[in-house]
């Protein structure tokens, strides 16, 4: 179990106890500290039958049972020095250039699929709108995270944890993007599916109004002849143009179509981060085009940031040094006209949705 390749050959003539010359890499000490709990117990436990050892070793019984207790402390304190040359490689140890950049590049990848549909209702705008409604939108995350993640040399293997910061940040923005749609006056009804087009009827939109769905299913409404033109647009089948773009259940949007004009649609202000965050934190921008900024930064070599987490109380400060302080800002205003006609329908579902719908009460789109 321990490399034998490694002790020096007068180890084994000489002296029998003395511990062999630790491993370098910081996987290998860790797979070394895990055999040494397996080892102890099978000296423990006797699993080697007693007549198997004297026959291996022409020794008497109490000279084995004092070669076993030796081996025990030699076992213990070598278990003892890998832990601390663990911690203390954990600590000291250089972030990988190559593992930071994968992550930047991951995020920024993220994104961009995710801005794609946004952008497809929410232009971005450089403009300032004195007169509209402006809610602030940010994706955020300060994580800790082991250090050696973002190393070459690691204890065990870390999985997906760069694409689940990644969702992290864009779930916050992307949340805060749909309440922007809540928090607008409107009319709201409640309808079953197949009334929709009736709805649509009733509403008597023009090409002037968009119609989008969000996380909702446009083919429970249109179980025929509905056209799909591509990711995020559907074709009803009198040519209507309906949008089919993602909800979100911790905020109540999902089976929602909402309708307004066209010119009323909110924009998008990308905003960079101030820059008492940017120096803190040592943000750096990683994708222009969206004004995303992240940063990984090693709390070992940054004392104020560890000194503010030490103060915590939430770590002790022997962790703290071995993590490494994951960030990224996306940040954004949402600009809505002010007094614009906005119409939500809540597409009721048969087996989960109790009440009634309330098609008598739908008036003409933009009526008084």
């Amino acid at each position: 179990m321990l490399r034998l390749a490694t002790l020096n050959r007068t180890y084994v003539y000489e002296d029998f106890y003395s511990l062999p010359a630790l491993p370098e890499s910081l996987s290998e000490k860790n797979e070394w500290l895990e055999n040494v709990p397996i080892i102890l117990k099978q000296i423990e436990q006797n699993s080697i039958p007693l007549e198997d050892i004297t026959t291996i070793l022409p020794l008497d019984q109490s000279r084995i049972y004092r070669a076993k207790h030796k081996l025990k402390n030699a076992l213990e304190s070598l278990s003892n020095s890998l832990t601390s040359a663990i911690q203390h490689q954990k600590v000291t140890q250089q972030l990988s250039e190559d593992e930071i950049q994968d992550f930047y590049q991951i995020a920024s990848d993220s994104i961009g699929r995710e801005m794609k549909w946004i952008t497809e209702v929410s232009v971005i705008t450089d403009d300032e709108y004195k007169s509209c409604n402006k809610f602030n939108c940010v994706g955020r995350i300060r994580q800790l995270m082991p250090a050696e993640a973002f190393c070459t040399d690691k204890t065990i293997g870390y999985v997906n944890f760069k694409e689940s910061f990644s969702a992290a940040t864009l779930y916050s923005f992307k949340n805060c993007w749909l309440r922007s749609f809540q928090y607008q006056p409107k009319s709201e009804y409640r309808v079953f599916p197949e009334n929709l087009d009736k709805v649509f009827q009733t509403l008597r939109l023009t090409d002037k109004q968009i119609i989008i769905g969000f996380h909702f299913n446009w083919y429970n409404a249109y179980p025929q002849n509905l056209r799909k033109e591509n990711e995020y647009k559907f074709k009803s089948p009198d040519n209507r143009l309906l949008y089919s773009l993602p909800g979100d259940h911790t905020v109540e949007f999902t089976n929602t179509v909402i309708i307004l004009n066209k010119s009323d649609l909110p924009k998008l202000k990308l905003l960079d981060p101030p820059s008492t965050l940017k120096d803190k934190f040592h943000l750096k921008c990683i994708n222009k085009q969206y004004k995303l900024y992240a940063s990984v930064i090693k709390l070992s070599e940054n004392e104020p940031l560890l000194n503010e987490y030490i103060s915590s109380g939430a770590y002790l400060e022997k962790e703290l040094k071995q993590m490494a302080l994951v960030c990224t800002e996306l940040d954004a205003q949402i600009l809505w006209k002010q007094k614009i006609p906005v119409v939500m329908i809540k597409v009721l579902d048969r087996f989960i949705d109790s009440g009634n719908e309330n098609l008598s009460e739908i008036r003409p789109f933009n009526a008084d």
